[in-house]
């Protein structure tokens, strides 16, 4: 019979092997060596976690069943090693491919003029933004608000650096959960002058 941990992973519960929670608690230091110093440090971490448990959360069926150690072996497949890209370049994993194809679709709360609806479509689809706010414009005079009215409600906010790479059709890797934090805390600093 093997021992049983109890973890917390992105503010999930989760029991786990022993040698699975081994094995990721490791993997998370390797990430955090890898990551290098810096304020943004914490929040790739969090968004790496949070990851992590969206990865766990679809491929258990039950909440009583330990994440095994071919679980956490899965999760590394999509999210990559650390050292596969602490020079800066990433090497492709098996499901890399996967995960570039898929998109899904939110609100853009970051390139937002009302509620970010255009600005999620136009990255969904991956057209500019403006081009996008012309098309609800004018389709504001066949449907009237009703289709952004809609989609409003239908659609939920891109919050988390990992459904940003989604909105973009971006694997949501360590190395791509890395560079989107930097930019964004790049783009905080030069907006506020420092």
């Amino acid at each position: 019979m093997k021992k049983v941990v109890n973890a917390n992973i992105g503010r999930k519960s989760f029991l786990l092997n022993e040698d699975a929670y081994g094995k990721l608690d490791r993997y998370l230091r390797a990430v955090e060596r890898n990551c290098g110093a810096g304020e943004e440090v914490r929040e790739i971490l969090t968004d790496v976690e949070n990851r992590i448990a969206e990865l766990l959360t679809d491929r258990k069926n039950s909440n009583d069943e330990p994440v095994s150690l071919e679980d956490i072996n899965y999760v590394i497949g999509i999210l990559g090693n650390p050292e596969d890209f602490s020079d800066g370049t990433a090497k492709e994993t098996g499901y890399t491919e996967y995960y570039r194809r898929s998109r899904r679709m939110y609100r853009d709360t970051d390139n937002v003029m009302l509620a970010g609806v255009a600005s999620g479509v136009a990255a969904y689809l991956g057209t500019d933004i403006s081009v996008m706010r012309i098309l609800f414009a004018l389709s504001f005079f066949v449907f009237g608000p009703f289709l952004y009215i809609i989609l409003w409600i239908v659609l939920p906010a891109a919050k988390t650096t990992a459904q940003k790479l989604e909105m973009r059709g971006e694997p949501v890797t360590i190395e791509n959960i890395e560079r989107s934090v930097k930019a964004e805390y790049e783009r905080v600093r030069s907006n506020i002058g420092l």
